[in-house]
């Protein structure tokens, strides 16, 4: 079945829980741009609203990242994921594989490999861009630390509302 065939029949509501339209319509349109497996150039935001430290939770701090990114990539196994290619779906399953996932939640997720090498990062704290690496290293003493990734594959989970394909 062709991705435009499938993308008609993505679902309004999920485990109970409605599907944001302006979401699906993104998801739609993602996966429309990117048919097939690709590399794309990306850009993502993520808030740290969660991650933040109590004593820092006063600011609106946001992660944005751009790079160069594999999309619609079928790894062997992959519906069936063990967590061992590229990690475990995480509240999540397949909704348009391999492009879209739905969340538990009913919220629309695209899974990205992007090329480590290619990867850009910085902080948004209180709408003022943090880029130097003396801010940045302090606006991450004020996150809770990441576990570094065990999984043979760099990919990152990004809400189709906070991606933008460049």
């Amino acid at each position: 079945m062709s991705i435009l065939t499938q993308i008609t029949n993505l679902p309004t509501v999920h485990n109970g829980h409605a599907v944001d339209p302006v979401a699906l319509k993104a998801a739609i349109d993602y996966a429309t741009a990117v048919s097939g497996p690709t590399a794309v150039r990306v850009k993502w935001t993520s808030d740290k609203a969660k991650t933040t430290r109590k004593d820092h939770r006063a600011k609106k701090i946001a992660s944005v990242g751009t790079a160069v990114a594999g999309v619609g990539i079928q790894y062997k196994d992959l519906p069936q994921n063990q967590g061992v290619e590229t990690g475990e779906l995480k509240g999540s399953e397949w909704l348009l594989y391999p492009y879209i996932m739905i969340s538990d939640a009913g919220r629309i997720k695209v899974r990205l490999y992007p090329v480590a090498e290619t990867i850009k990062s910085h902080y948004v704290v209180d709408g003022e861009v943090v880029d130097s690496k003396e801010g940045k290293a302090e606006v991450k003493g004020w996150l809770y630390a990441r576990k570094p990734s065990t999984h043979d594959t760099l990919t990152i989970d990004v809400f189709v509302e906070n991606l933008e394909l460049l």
